[in-house]
């Protein structure tokens, strides 16, 4: 299912961004409805998750694995920590 979706997104990585980000930020409406300790724990899954994802989408041989932009990206800024909360 995670690969019909990611093909249902638009191809320009704008565009893509915008969706994604928004959808992501839609969490913020969920976490404080989640007991505290699995919010937090499902939060760090998904930057663990953003992180992997950057390194293998680029890199040579093992430098630079993770650009400019998704360092700013992993720790997904449009989700609010559920720490904070």
């Amino acid at each position: 299912q995670l690969m019909t979706l990611a093909n249902k997104l638009p191809a320009h990585p704008d565009e893509r961004l915008e969706i994604i980000s928004t959808e992501l930020g839609r969490l913020n409406q969920i976490y404080p409805r989640l007991p505290k300790a699995f919010a937090e724990q499902f939060h760090g899954s998904m930057r663990n998750f953003a992180k992997q994802l950057a390194e293998v989408s680029g890199g040579f041989i093992g430098f630079y694995t993770i650009s400019f932009e998704e360092k700013e990206l992993i720790n997904l800024p449009m989700v609010q920590d559920p720490v904070m909360l």
